[in-house]
């Protein structure tokens, strides 16, 4: 079964700016798992779950319908 992707961006705001997706887990936290990370003007590499977050990162996430509604009210996170 393929789960759909859904992007967001790490608002200025956030919990997770300048924390890894390890150290606030992410997965169990957002119900979703990040594939990858895409940064404006820098190369992003290694593994996803070992790099600080910065703000407005683009995160590419697969997780199940409804991550979206879930996650976008909370636009301070997300």
């Amino acid at each position: 079964m393929t789960l759909p992707l859904f992007e967001a961006v790490v608002s200025k705001s956030s919990d997770l700016v300048g924390r890894t997706l390890r150290d606030v887990r992410f997965r169990e936290k957002y119900q979703g798992i990040v594939l990858g990370i895409q940064r404006k003007d820098e190369n992003v590499g290694g593994g996803v779950g070992r790099i600080p977050l910065k703000a407005g990162d683009l995160l590419l996430i697969e997780a199940n319908n409804g991550f979206d509604k879930r996650w976008n009210e909370s636009r301070n996170e997300l």
